[in-house]
């Protein structure tokens, strides 16, 4: 289980009966789950899936999923969110990463309504590879630019 000074995200995929279990040792605030459900025709391996873009080597990918956001006692029932899950493997990509999610963190208020919303920033070993990832909400549509113009 997670201590009180971090917080979990299970991350689902088809055809897997576990989760992934990804730590956040700094707890954001502002997320609101802690599950994530991948969407897709996926097989059991975790560098087998079937993500929405694979780049370079396959250690960077983002995949589309269904954040399940648990209503206030006593109100609201639960909610689910499209995300875009944002996976990296190695130790290069997982700082650039971090440096992504500081930057979310870091300009919030600037981006309202002009970026996707940030979620949280995620770290695991999955198969004996450290990994992370970080949860935005999914924006549909087609790409301003290919993914070798993008960092």
């Amino acid at each position: 289980m997670a201590s009180h000074d971090s917080h979990q995200l299970q991350v689902y995929f088809a055809r897997r009966e576990q989760p992934f279990i990804f730590t956040q040792p700094e707890p954001a605030h502002h997320f609101p789950a802690s599950k994530v459900t991948i969407d897709g025709d996926v097989g059991t391996s975790p560098w087998k899936y079937a993500p929405l873009i694979r780049v370079y080597d396959e250690a960077h990918c983002i995949y589309h999923g269904v954040m399940k956001i648990p209503g206030e006692e006593g109100s609201a029932p639960e909610r689910s969110v499209e995300v875009a899950l944002k996976w990296v493997a190695g130790p290069i990509r997982i700082a650039y990463l971090r440096e992504e999610a500081d930057f979310y963190e870091t300009n919030r208020g600037a981006l309202q309504d002009i970026a996707p919303q940030y979620y949280g920033h995620f770290t695991a070993e999955v198969e004996g590879a450290k990994v992370a990832c970080i949860v935005l909400e999914y924006c549909n549509g087609q790409p301003t630019h290919t993914v070798f113009e993008m960092k």
